[in-house]
């Protein structure tokens, strides 16, 4: 390299890291910023080329080709990624430019690869790439996507789940603000309009649940929220999720018709129903069929297991105390018990009372 002796004067002051090889690739010199990043003393380098010291297993098949054919070419190459592999086996991951120099004849004389250490870039790219990974898997199972909207220009961005809860490609089509909402039907389409546009203009977050049309035409419930960004004390993002909740919102009409059904056939059949936490019966819960068992009106008086007892007929009262007390102790015990009441007109009745 004593020839050479300008060019790694310039090349041991700058902080890429720098190797220089011969027209057939042949590693002549690195500098110390390549032997610190890499591990490669330059006592190594002897019967090295620019593709054994630079191309690693975790090089793209592509850009390894195009690095060979440049090689072969005597063309520069800029701007590509490298997987370089350190002297202990582990990766340096390096941004690389390679020069060919000539002489005034415009031969060949040497090859000089700059290099950048991204290492700790490409691993937090890597890391950011994984999250986003298991973010994506997390919203698919939770059957939830993510939604953006720009303040001044009005750009919607959706995330691929949310293009799945409308039955669209990922990416398939741009989905403007009105295309977005024409999928809710009417009711809710007004609903989330307001919602959206009192976002924008005061940043006011919201939380909906609404009926939408997919493309393919299935009807879905989902609940869509949405927050506001703030810069300078105006809007300029408004971001929220969209999530199914079809199975959810099905569920609660079946548990409500179930309800029903159930106080129907109570008022026909004149059964009374309660419900009451154990440690503490005033926050009891009777129906109109219970109140009217007992000859009172319907929330007529506050409930209390004082009240209850003294309703009980004196000799049947060790048996509800009884009662009382082996469910206080097994709160998971059933129990099947006929006793008499004393109505609040003093009529005796018996009745029979069954609980968990």
């Amino acid at each position: 390299m004593d020839d050479d002796a300008t060019l790694a004067a310039v090349v041991r002051a700058t902080q890429h890291l720098v190797v220089i090889a011969d027209p057939g690739g042949a590693v002549l010199w690195v500098n110390a910023a390549f032997e610190r990043a890499t591990g490669h003393a330059r006592a190594d380098l002897p019967g090295l080329g620019l593709s054994d010291l630079l191309l690693g297993p975790g090089t793209d098949t592509a850009v390894r080709q195009r690095l060979l054919d440049a090689l072969q070419t005597g063309q520069a190459v800029g701007d590509v990624e490298l997987a370089s592999p350190r002297r202990d086996g582990s990766v340096c991951w390096v941004e690389l430019e390679l020069l060919p120099l000539r002489d005034e004849t415009g031969r060949l004389t040497r090859w000089v690869a700059l290099l950048q250490d991204i290492t700790t870039w490409k691993l937090e790219q890597e890391r950011h790439a994984l999250n986003e990974q298991l973010l994506n898997d997390a919203m698919q199972i939770a059957q939830v996507g993510a939604w953006d909207i720009d303040a001044q220009t009005l750009e919607v961005r959706w995330s691929d789940q949310t293009y799945a809860l409308h039955d669209l490609p990922p990416g398939s089509q741009a989905v403007d603000l009105r295309q977005g909402l024409d999928f809710y039907k009417p009711t809710s389409r007004e609903r989330v309009s307001e919602a959206v546009q009192r976002a924008l203009s005061s940043g006011t977050p919201f939380d909906l649940e609404l009926e939408l049309v997919t493309s393919s035409g299935r009807e879905r419930w989902v609940r869509v929220t949405g927050n506001s960004q703030m810069a300078g004390g105006r809007v300029v993002r408004v971001a929220g999720i969209v999530q199914d909740i079809t199975e959810r919102h099905e569920a609660r009409e079946q548990i409500a018709e179930l309800a029903e059904r159930l106080r129907l056939a109570a008022e026909v059949a004149g059964i009374g129903v309660w419900e009451a936490p154990l440690d503490d019966v005033s926050q009891a819960v009777w129906n109109d069929q219970m109140y009217a068992m007992y000859g009172l009106a319907p929330r007529s008086v506050p409930l209390s297991a004082e009240l209850w007892y003294s309703m009980v007929h004196p000799d049947d009262r060790p048996l509800a105390q009884r009662i009382g007390a082996e469910l206080a102790a097994d709160p998971g015990a059933a129990y099947d018990q006929e006793f008499r009441i004393i109505r609040a007109d003093g009529e005796v009745r018996h009745v029979r009372s069954l609980g968990r």
